[in-house]
């Protein structure tokens, strides 16, 4: 997997690290754009995620070079919820488990995630952490609700530019979009955080993932510190990026 560099996707990204002003709050995060070709490092990750389904996907790893079975400091026991009663794989939200598509999904979901939040391993995430959404317009829907109820119109020109953006870099309007389920106040999704919401776009056509993760600190005074150091959105200047984008 590879960081695919975008400005349409670096100025997005710019402006949640700064912040979009709601009424008592800001909401921050990252969206970042992949690609879903292999590279070597990706190898070892492979071979232990078919190792977790099951010894009947023995002989798919056998050739992967560097893998010694085991990886440092992970459980290498299959989860539960990647077995059926009787050991074979089961159905996902990411699909039949036996199947080796649905496994490479995994894995780019995975990787997405390491890639993304280097101090933190999602190594050991199972399908069950992830939900396939409905439709491109319910994830619209609550998207744009979070942004801009109450908001700015810098929220409001945001989100305009974010699916104009998804839909030119990553085909949003016919790739599956999951979302992943964070693990209560266990880590990093969850943890001094008032919400949180993260959306993977897959285009099986482009290989390709976009990363939406977008939070509210547990914290955040509307008119604090980004206020006074002069970083609030609403005055963002044309060279400052999205905001006043011509749309």
């Amino acid at each position: 997997m590879k960081y695919l560099d975008s400005e349409g996707f670096s100025k997005l990204d710019l402006a949640l690290q700064e912040g979009l002003p709601l009424r008592d709050e800001y909401v921050h995060g990252r969206v970042e754009l992949y690609s879903c070709k292999m590279v070597n490092r990706d190898k070892k990750l492979l071979a232990f995620i078919e190792q977790r389904f099951g010894p009947e996907y023995a002989e798919e790893i056998e050739g992967i070079p560097g893998f010694s079975g085991s990886l440092d400091g992970v459980n290498t026991t299959p989860p539960a919820a990647a077995r059926s009663s009787s050991g074979g794989a089961v159905s996902s939200s990411l699909g039949h488990m036996s199947d080796s598509s649905a496994r490479k999904l995994l894995l780019n979901l995975i990787l997405t995630m390491n890639q993304s939040f280097q101090d933190y391993d999602f190594t050991n995430l199972t399908p069950d952490n992830f939900v396939r959404e409905e439709s491109l317009a319910a994830v619209r829907h609550s998207v744009d609700t979070k942004l801009t109820d109450y908001g700015s119109d810098a929220s409001t020109r945001f989100c305009i530019e974010l699916w104009r953006t998804m839909e030119e870099e990553a085909g949003i309007s016919d790739a599956q979009i999951y979302s992943y389920l964070p693990d209560d106040n266990d880590d990093c999704f969850s943890r001094g955080k008032l919400w949180s919401c993260n959306y993977f776009v897959y285009s099986a056509r482009l290989k390709r993932i976009a990363f939406l993760s977008l939070w509210t600190p547990a914290q955040t005074p509307r008119m604090g510190a980004l206020n006074a150091s002069g970083s609030d959105l609403d005055d963002m200047s044309d060279d400052d990026g999205i905001m006043d984008m011509d749309l």
